[in-house]
């Protein structure tokens, strides 16, 4: 993947049901945030990946309204903490070209390249047994 600035996620003033709309398609299941319910007693469980994505949305609505009680403080330390946290667990040692410090986003909008995961696997198994549960109660 290369990575690129997008205006999809843009932190601009924008329709708030559009930008949920596309945030909604980055979880394997919308409705259930990335959470998947397993075993005979419906464990509610999520994968790292989508808390982490969770993570990111909330700090975007904070940053879009910081004024607002859309994400208490309480959320955001969370979320920065977590993401720090998951990072340095399974940090990318993917060597970027340039100076992030003094680059101009506006103008140079890509950046390195990146080996990625298949999660085509992870959203299907996870969509799919997200679904399952809540059609069989």
């Amino acid at each position: 993947m290369t990575l690129h600035e997008s205006v999809r996620f843009a932190l601009e003033d924008v329709d708030d049901e559009a930008v949920d709309k596309t945030w909604g398609t980055l979880f394997a299941n919308p409705s259930g945030l990335g959470r998947v319910k397993l075993g005979e007693n419906d464990r509610l469980f999520v994968a790292t990946f989508f808390h982490q994505l969770h993570c990111v949305r909330e700090l975007s609505r904070a940053f879009h309204r910081p004024r607002s009680n859309l994400v208490s403080k309480e959320h955001q330390h969370h979320c920065l903490n977590y993401l720090r946290q998951t990072l340095l667990c399974d940090a990318a040692d993917t060597l970027e070209e340039g100076d992030f410090m003094s680059r101009d986003f506006e103008v140079d909008r890509t950046g390195g390249t990146l080996v990625c995961w298949d999660w085509e696997k992870v959203y299907d198994v996870m969509g799919r047994t997200w679904r399952e549960r809540q059609t069989n109660g």
